[in-house]
């Protein structure tokens, strides 16, 4: 049987399998030889590599007040958006969007949090708060591409100087984790920084009087599991509200 080994194009078009082989031959004085003969077969397209996993399209978008403006995005994107509300805002359900959280702050001056997700049918999706907009403080939205949905979303709220943002367990890998803290400013609190390893967004600060600030960060998850808890932090102590959406 002939040896094979496999090659690559050095311009990484292609690959094959290349053959040696030592082959008889009967010369003319009627004596026998051996030569080795090579010849390349079944030459196939390269191997397509594996999905890098979810990543961010571009920059998030921040802002406050209730017109959001989108990231640019393209058809099929998973658009995620958090957004501060008044806490009596309880039911904000933008049409075309899933509500994957609602969560109640632990005091009634700090902000109701929601985590809003869409996968997108156009490279011109819009979100729209309908009534409850001039109720919305604070906003972030993200563009994932390379995604196919929310894998698992978590919310908590707390007092406290040390946010944590809630344990998830991604159940596939790899996924794009994001986190969002929204704090009280009339409790003190006047920036966030979010916790280690993550890629943080700008911090929406909406001076306008209802005093709220918001920060969110993300990074890449490798591999399924618990991540455990993860400790934003805030210059004081400030009620709070966390949000945490996993993208598989």
């Amino acid at each position: 049987m002939p040896d094979v080994i496999t090659v690559q194009a050095e311009d990484g078009s292609g690959e094959g399998d290349l053959t040696f082989e030592r082959v008889p031959t009967v010369e003319e004085d009627g004596s026998v030889t051996t030569r080795n003969r090579t010849r390349l077969r079944a030459v196939r397209p390269p191997a397509s590599p594996p999905p890098a996993g979810p990543s961010l399209r571009g920059e998030p978008t921040t802002g406050t007040g209730g017109t959001v403006t989108l990231p640019a995005h393209q058809t099929g994107d998973v658009l995620v958006v958090f957004a501060g509300f008044a806490n009596g805002a309880n039911a904000v359900s933008p049409s075309g969007w899933t509500v994957d959280r609602n969560q109640s702050a632990t005091v009634s001056l700090a902000s109701r949090g929601y985590l809003f997700t869409r996968t997108a049918s156009s490279s011109a999706d819009t979100i729209d708060f309908g009534a409850f907009a001039s109720s919305c403080r604070t906003w972030t939205a993200y563009p994932v591409k390379d995604a196919t949905g929310v894998d698992t979303s978590a919310s908590g709220n707390g007092t406290t100087a040390s946010p944590s943002c809630p344990t998830v367990s991604p159940s596939v890998a790899p996924t794009l984790l994001i986190d969002c803290v929204i704090a009280n400013t009339d409790d003190g609190a006047t920036t966030i920084m979010m916790p280690s390893g993550e890629t943080a967004a700008p911090l929406v600060d909406d001076s306008a009087g209802s005093s709220t600030i918001m920060r969110c960060g993300h990074k890449a998850l490798a591999a399924t599991g618990a991540t455990g808890a993860r400790a934003a932090t805030l210059d004081e102590v400030g009620a709070n509200v966390t949000l945490t959406v996993v993208v598989k």
